[in-house]
């Protein structure tokens, strides 16, 4: 079951920090997710058309959210439920740093950071999907592996 959620987090998920070694814990039938809509009303992400990066996140974050929530043997959180920025007077680094922080307390197996990027280049479409690693913000990853 814990094999079959992960694979639809997956296929939502943009960006985790845990080790992923850890995504399948042996010990506990609980598998604990947390959604992080990225940006919020100060640190603000892509905006076209009229669209607010972070307000589709916050959206996506809510559905994602309420369909997990379904499965049993499935707790779920999210580092912020509103627009409003979860760390106010932080720069964006240490708002995410803290984000993190979050996810490492409540034990989470994944931690999935939602994104809907832009790019001038119409040529350039599709996901992009980051993984914990050393070399890629490695404070983040540092905190994240602990």
């Amino acid at each position: 079951m814990k094999k079959v959620l992960l694979g639809m987090v997956a296929i939502i998920s943009i960006f985790f920090y845990v080790n992923s070694t850890d995504i399948v814990k042996a010990n506990t039938d609980e598998l604990v997710i947390v959604l992080d809509p990225g940006h919020d009303s100060k640190h603000s992400g892509a905006g076209h058309y009229g669209l607010r990066e972070e307000e589709l996140n916050m959206k996506i974050a809510q559905y994602c959210y309420e369909e997990l929530s379904e499965y049993s043997g499935v707790r779920v959180y999210m580092t912020h439920d509103t627009l409003n920025c979860p760390n106010p007077g932080m720069n964006s680094r240490d708002d995410n740093i803290n984000r993190i922080r979050f996810a490492k307390s409540v034990n989470a197996d994944v931690v999935i950071s939602l994104h809907n990027n832009s790019n001038e280049n119409t040529s350039i479409q599709g996901a992009g999907i980051y993984y914990p690693n050393s070399s890629y913000h490695s404070e983040h990853y540092d905190i994240g592996k602990g």
